[in-house]
């Protein structure tokens, strides 16, 4: 899938999966589901679940990068400016092989 304006909602149970990664335009954004912490281009922020569930809304644009998690509980705004031959996206879940 490829996009230049973005605006991306997600709601998800956790399950088995230890984080969940999305792509954005080149930017990474990780949810840490034992931390129930997110991770925006190394930047951290709590972003408990609700009822079990994570919802993110992440908005991308030529300028910048806003993610609301947790039911707009955590808010993490970012300068970023991708580059423009840059238009994918991605979603991937990894678990603890452990499990």
């Amino acid at each position: 899938m490829q996009a230049e304006l973005v605006e991306l909602r997600a709601d998800f149970e956790p399950g088995d999966a230890t984080e969940i990664f999305f792509t954005v335009r080149g930017a990474t954004i990780a949810f840490d589901a034992p931390k129930q912490e997110l991770a925006v281009n190394q930047h951290r922020a709590p972003a408990p679940l609700r009822d079990g569930r994570q919802r993110l809304t992440i908005y991308c644009d030529r300028t910048g990068l806003e993610i609301f998690a947790s039911d707009g509980l955590s808010y993490v705004p970012m300068p970023y400016q991708p580059k423009a031959d840059d238009l994918a996206l991605a979603v991937e879940a990894k678990a603890d092989e452990r499990s």
